[in-house]
């Protein structure tokens, strides 16, 4: 299974790297991973907020900053498989924005199995 989420800022790389080591996660219980597009959004949505505070911001600086109005994604911030491919053939993914998890690489040490582009 391959997932991407591309999101336009490269700040939050530690959320959507942790992110997708939960996605992984859910994926590896019972190696099945038949969510819709709007499924993933809902779910993302609902996750990005509370890993956004647990592990890159704890509530240190941004004080009027809203994780839950920014850290947003859409449907069509979402590829899936053969779609990965062809974003990135057609894209500039060099700053750090895209972020794909590859199960077929699960087992490699370093988390080699999510990418950020």
């Amino acid at each position: 299974m391959r997932l991407a989420i591309n999101f336009p800022d490269n700040d939050f790389v530690n959320t959507f790297v942790l992110l997708m080591r939960l996605i992984k996660e859910a994926y590896v219980q019972d190696e099945t991973f038949n969510f819709t597009k709007a499924q993933i959004v809902e779910i993302v949505n609902g996750l990005l907020p509370g890993i956004y505070r647990l592990f890159q911001n704890r509530f240190i600086r941004r004080s009027n900053f809203s994780p839950h109005a920014y850290l947003r994604i859409e449907e069509k911030d979402v590829y899936l498989e053969e779609e990965i491919d062809d974003y990135m053939k057609s894209e500039c993914v060099d700053n750090g924005t895209f972020y794909v998890l590859d199960t077929d690489l699960i087992g490699y040490s370093n988390n080699a199995y999510i990418y950020c582009f």
